[in-house]
């Protein structure tokens, strides 16, 4: 599937019972204007726990406040959602609707969603994936790995991968809003991932 296949296959799935509740799928595809599917990649795929209310609504992933951190974040490091290669961020969900009331994704409903996310990626090709949020990272790492067992503390701060691709783990973005403590180590994780895009770390 292209873009626009892979966003209306999202947009009208019924593979699992988060579609009962959905008022949009989150699924992107890169633009270069409202109308107009982009060709262009980023570098960056970033990836977040299951849509909130707001992301619902408008069918996008990080926007309200938590997507305004983010993009500040990003911006020092010279990077932005509608930028390219080295400059370019694609912004994902773990899955494409949001659970009802909030609730976690049952095992069932990311193994449905991970297709796209997988087809996400092989579009996009991108060089580093930060993953923002524990259930993300668990998905990503392998739910029965040990890795995925372990604190989000412990998870952050180094490189993991996903398949062949360099994976950074940072804490998720509502997180960051509550406590600006952890902002410190957020955006040490994003300078990890900098360097990974730069060529800085082994």
């Amino acid at each position: 599937m292209d873009w626009p296949e892979l966003v209306r296959a999202a947009a009208s799935c019924q593979a699992c019972g988060l579609c009962a509740g959905r008022k949009h799928s989150t699924l992107f595809a890169p633009q270069t204007t409202e109308t107009e599917v982009s060709t262009r990649q980023a570098d960056w795929f970033i990836l977040g726990d299951p849509p909130n209310a707001e992301e619902d609504r408008l069918g996008q992933p990080f926007v309200a406040e938590d997507g305004r951190l983010l993009d500040n974040m990003l911006k020092a490091v010279g990077v932005s959602r509608h930028g390219s290669d080295a400059q370019g961020a694609y912004l994902s969900n773990i899955v494409k609707c949001r659970p009802p009331h909030g609730r976690a994704p049952q095992a069932s409903e990311l193994s449905q969603c991970t297709v796209y996310l997988q087809r996400e990626m092989d579009l996009l090709r991108p060089k580093v994936i930060l993953v923002t949020g524990r259930r993300a990272a668990q998905t990503l790492l392998g739910a029965s790995s040990a890795q995925a067992a372990l604190p989000l503390d412990k998870q952050r701060g180094t490189i993991h991968r996903y398949k062949d691709t360099p994976m950074v783990i940072t804490y998720p973005l509502q997180t960051l809003l509550r406590t600006s403590a952890l902002k410190a180590g957020a955006w040490a994780d994003i300078c990890l991932a900098a360097d990974v895009i730069a060529g800085k770390t082994p």
